[in-house]
């Protein structure tokens, strides 16, 4: 079985803490073995992230991770809402499924978002407290 490989956009307290998750070799769920992050894209590559991290994962351009034809999944977790919507329309269009969490992105585009991913034959998944 290959592994789904998914990028993340955003690494504050969500992408972080789904790197852990997904990094953590304690305590895992085996379809977690099943997962690899093979990029992330932050707003600062040099920013201080307190984080055991492979560098070579980071790059400040999120379109890599949509033109990037290795990455299945995207997840969306950087905020905001217009280049969000923008990120996740590219990704959808680009044959890739989203996750998100982003509900202001889902509040204003969601029918917009979820047509596309339709029309795509792709999947959006949301998820917020």
């Amino acid at each position: 079985m290959t592994k789904c490989k998914i990028g993340i956009i955003g690494f504050g307290t969500v992408g972080s803490g789904i790197y852990k998750i997904l990094s953590s070799e304690v305590d895992s769920h085996p379809i977690l073995r099943e997962i690899e992050i093979v990029k992330i894209a932050v707003k600062d590559i040099n920013k201080e992230r307190g984080i055991d991290l492979d560098t070579n994962l980071l790059t400040d351009d999120p379109f890599k991770l949509i033109n990037d034809p290795s990455i299945d999944v995207i997840v969306e977790v950087m905020g905001g809402v217009d280049l969000a919507r923008e990120i996740i329309l590219k990704a959808i269009k680009s044959g890739k499924s989203v996750v998100t969490a982003n509900k202001a992105v889902i509040a204003r585009y969601g029918e917009e978002i979820y047509e596309t991913a339709s029309k795509e034959g792709v999947y959006i998944l949301s998820e917020a407290a």
